[in-house]
């Protein structure tokens, strides 16, 4: 008997077609979805307007994984441009580099803020030392958590919470 099932995904963004390739690649028969627009890609798309190409948003592809690099490079026909990678967040005045650094916040921040970066990052680490200890700590953290406990919760505030 044939087995006639198949994996439906809904949405065709990227995190949509990743699973669908990975799925494909398995031989695990998939049918994407995408209700929202005429083409797929999500936020990563592009519009054609002759002659022109419009993106919503940045199109860059960072991996720190060579093999999916070159997997993702294979797909074009073209030869994709390289670009060193500066992303930079304006905050108060000034630059910070992105992902942010321990250095950018304790060399460029003001005297007040680096402190409070300081003292609620060392802080976050020592509550989940201790949630850790008491074995509480959830298994499946959301961005708040991740950030939190990644940057401290004075940092969190001031360039992850929405």
């Amino acid at each position: 008997m044939k087995n006639n099932k198949k994996v439906l995904i809904l949405g065709g963004g990227i995190t949509g077609l990743g699973v669908a390739w990975k799925l494909s690649e398995n031989n695990v028969p998939v049918e994407v979805i995408e209700a929202k627009k005429e083409e797929i890609g999500g936020l990563a798309a592009t519009i054609k307007r002759d002659p022109y190409r419009l993106d919503y948003g940045p199109h860059f592809f960072l991996s720190e994984k060579p093999e999916l690099t070159e997997k993702i490079i294979g797909l074009f026909e073209e030869e994709l441009p390289a670009f060193e990678r500066k992303a930079q967040l304006y905050f108060h005045g000034r630059f910070y580099n992105y992902p942010l650094t321990a250095r950018n916040v304790l060399l460029q921040m003001p005297i007040s803020d680096t402190f409070l970066s300081t003292a609620s990052y060392f802080g976050r680490l020592l509550w989940d030392s201790l949630k850790k200890s008491l074995a509480t700590r959830n298994k499946d953290p959301n961005f708040e958590e991740w950030a939190k406990s990644s940057f401290g919760s004075y940092l969190y505030r001031l360039f992850f919470k929405p």
